[in-house]
């Protein structure tokens, strides 16, 4: 077997086992737990050495092929890893998914939001590549631009956007809602939960509700398989209340989000949704990676696919901005986190420019207040609308999330911030649209604004000034 499909196979093992293990602390499994009882093969209860190895992988195998009748799940449909032999290795892992120095873990509490931080983390580590310079796992991580989401984000975007397109749906319950960039899931498990609420008393019984969001109104795209699989796992584990057959998740696939290939066509793929004029609602944090890294004939192709935003220099989250959009249906929402960059440098000029055809209803600028923990990215939210542009659009002072005043004293992180209704409607202001500059957007106030564009007008900028007489000095 190849790394890849190792990793593939060892991925959805740690799937499985995770979903045994929440269906039998929710006592959805029957008791005594089937799985621990495998692992031990009676063997003393602190022993990690199984007796009957043979009998061990057997009895695991005839574990899953049993919880694929009942479930009826993507999570246990035949694959390689019904190829391997189970070593003691795996009672091991097993055994430690109850008890870890003594300290026993309760499966029914774990979150999504949980599982995806430890996918995150679990994309540091794995197999070599051949030439040993980096794992697989952290090379995807590098090359794929993936970056767990903060929920405090995750829950803003989803509120605003599904919330506004609900609200002027005419059938609500039909309503498409699209991460295109779907990750571990943490959006489209929001999305449970939003329209979870919202259909409640549409459609009473929890069980059929559950089916009917599943099937009908989540979607989710994304070019790491193992990411896809996460995505289910989290979608199925919310959404499971009995021991009985459950919802296939096709709409969850595997596909280039930027590139129409033979594997993955968005209007083949999702005919029924184009047919009826697109999504209507597209939500995520697209990955941020430098085109450059992805080769010549990448980047030619992105040059050719999406001349209105191309710069040789910029991230793969400007393409995902304009695909996004030719992916909504008219008057549908856009929601994203992305790096801020795009508001003030050259290569996100022609995404600037792109953006003054469309309607910008909200955006706020993090400014260099931390937003993701462990990743060196200064953040912004932008939320469009497929309509045409509109004059003003809302934002939120930068400045806002860096003063610590004594009024503030309570809203001193991000996450506390924009959670608050109350910092919002202190800090939110409307800009008209057309004191935005091509060559950088200022998010201040009107009266700044048409101040800045008269001192931009009579004076001379210090940039055209110096020129190219600006050197480096001691490093």
């Amino acid at each position: 077997y190849s790394n890849a499909q190792i990793d593939n196979a060892i991925q959805l093992l740690f799937d499985r086992l995770i979903f045994i293990r929440s269906m039998e602390d929710r006592e959805i499994e029957p008791y005594p737990p089937k799985l621990l009882q495998i692992a031990n093969q009676g063997t003393p209860r602190l022993s990690f050495h199984v007796k009957d190895e043979k009998k061990f992988n057997q009895d695991l195998h005839a574990l899953f092929n049993d919880l694929r009748d009942v479930y009826n799940s993507n999570l246990f449909d035949f694959s390689i890893i019904d190829e391997f032999e189970f070593k003691t290795s795996v009672a091991q892992m097993i055994k430690g998914l109850y008890t870890s120095d003594f300290v026993k873990y309760d499966f029914e509490v774990i979150t999504a939001d949980i599982l995806g931080s430890v996918y995150e983390q679990y994309l540091s580590f794995k197999a070599q590549d051949p030439a040993a310079k980096d794992t697989l796992k952290s090379l995807k991580r590098k090359t794929q631009g993936i970056y767990y989401t903060p929920q405090f984000i995750v829950k803003y975007i989803v509120a605003y956007t599904v919330g506004k397109a609900l609200q002027n749906h005419p059938a609500p319950l039909n309503i498409r809602v699209l991460d295109p960039a779907c990750g571990s899931g943490s959006f489209l498990i929001e999305v449970f939960d939003f329209l979870d609420a919202y259909f409640k008393p549409f459609i009473p019984d929890e069980k059929a509700r559950h089916h009917h969001i599943l099937t009908e109104n989540l979607y989710g795209v994304d070019l790491d398989e193992q990411a896809t699989e996460v995505t289910r796992l989290n979608l199925l584990l919310r959404a499971t209340s009995e021991r009985d057959r459950l919802p296939r998740l096709r709409h969850i696939k595997i596909g280039n989000t930027l590139q129409d290939i033979a594997d993955f066509s968005w209007h083949i793929a999702f005919r029924d949704i184009f047919d009826a004029g697109g999504f209507d609602v597209i939500v995520g944090n697209p990955p941020y990676v430098r085109q450059e890294t992805l080769g010549n004939a990448f980047k030619q192709y992105l040059q050719t696919a999406y001349p209105q935003v191309f710069a040789g220099t910029a991230d793969l989250y400007v393409y995902f901005i304009q695909r996004g959009l030719s992916l909504l249906k008219s008057s549908g929402q856009l929601g994203y986190v992305l790096p801020n960059k795009w508001l003030c440098t050259n290569y996100g000029r022609p995404l600037r420019k792109f953006l003054k055809s469309v309607a910008i209803n909200h955006l706020i600028d993090f400014g260099t207040s931390p937003v993701f923990p462990n990743a060196d990215v200064n953040a912004c939210l932008l939320f469009l609308e497929n309509a045409p542009p509109n004059t003003d659009m809302d934002v939120i002072d930068p400045q806002a999330f860096l003063d610590t005043t004594a009024m503030d004293d309570t809203y001193d992180k991000p996450s506390m911030q924009i959670g608050s209704s109350e910092f919002i409607a202190r800090h939110q202001y409307a800009i008209n649209r057309q004191h935005l500059r091509l060559d950088g957007w200022t998010l201040t106030r009107n009266d700044a604004q048409v101040i800045l564009n008269r001192l931009l007008t009579v004076g001379t900028p210090l940039g055209e000034i110096v020129r190219d007489n600006i050197h480096w000095g001691v490093k």
